[in-house]
């Protein structure tokens, strides 16, 4: 048929075929706007969410969620990577922290979907009315190894709330 268009998807614009492709592309459009978003911070966010989402933390089961798996924590990443690069380019300042901050929120929007050593018998989107509160003690407990502060913890933890 003539005329119709296809649905574009990020898929289409960043084929992932390494699971640190979109870490890469993040990293590159941060760069591309005098950015390096506080990049430790976000490589440490990044190497630690795929562990928790591949099963490899101490405590935590790999997830078993169709959707809210580690592809679409990476994607919201990237999303927010370029909602950030938008308002840069629009004229907006943010300092490095405040970029690392949001990416960080980003990345552990879902973990209070991942089940602990505890958690056996729950399975799916078992946590689907909890994850923001779960997700939001997650980032209270791990904020700090990742290098953010006690304010920067808290303003990610109102971040994800939103989610």
């Amino acid at each position: 048929m003539v005329g119709i268009m296809r649905r574009r998807i990020l898929h289409d614009l960043l084929p992932i075929s390494n699971p640190r492709d979109p870490f890469d592309e993040v990293m590159a459009t941060l760069r591309s706007s005098g950015h390096n978003g506080a990049g430790d911070t976000l490589a440490k966010t990044y190497d630690l969410a795929a562990d928790l989402y591949r099963g490899a933390w101490p405590h935590y089961q790999a997830s078993d969620t169709g959707y809210h798996d580690f592809l679409h924590v990476a994607e919201t990443f990237l999303a927010m990577a370029r909602l950030i690069h938008g308002a840069l380019l629009g004229g907006v300042k943010f300092a490095p922290r405040e970029i690392a901050v949001g990416l960080t929120a980003a990345m552990l929007h879902d973990v209070g979907y991942l089940r602990n050593d505890e958690e056996q018998e729950c399975r799916g989107a078992y946590f689907r009315s909890t994850h923001e509160q779960r997700s939001m003690a997650f980032l209270g407990r791990h904020g700090r190894q990742l290098g953010l502060s006690a304010r920067e913890i808290d303003d990610g933890r109102d971040m994800i709330q939103s989610t």
